[in-house]
């Protein structure tokens, strides 16, 4: 985000960008999202999806809240589920310590 930032935006953590790039992809899916930034110019634009994007915020924020009631609630869901989760967090972390060992970044 361009501009001045306020203390608030500089402690953004990866888990706050990745949920803003989930709002992001929702929107970008959005018929009346896409028509308004093909119509209008920036300025126009950001106005306009204010409203929408703070209902993909709440839709997300149930979505979100779904998932993990889902998660708790249902040892099936959570047994099929888990391994996948525990499988990507080890590889993440695995892959990003042999590229730090390595000397290189992961971005």
């Amino acid at each position: 985000m361009a501009g001045h930032q306020p203390s608030s935006v500089r402690q953004f953590t990866e888990e706050d960008r990745l949920f803003f790039q989930q709002i992001k992809e929702k929107a970008c899916k959005d018929q009346q999202v896409i028509e308004t930034a093909l119509g209008n110019p920036l300025d126009n634009f950001a106005p306009g999806i204010q409203k929408p994007i703070e209902g993909f915020m709440i839709e997300r924020m149930t979505e979100n809240d779904q998932i993990v009631t889902r998660y708790i609630g249902d040892r099936d869901f959570q047994s099929w589920a888990f391994p996948i989760l525990a499988r990507e967090i080890f590889d993440t972390l695995r892959t990003a310590a042999s590229r730090e060992a390595s000397g290189q970044s992961s971005r």
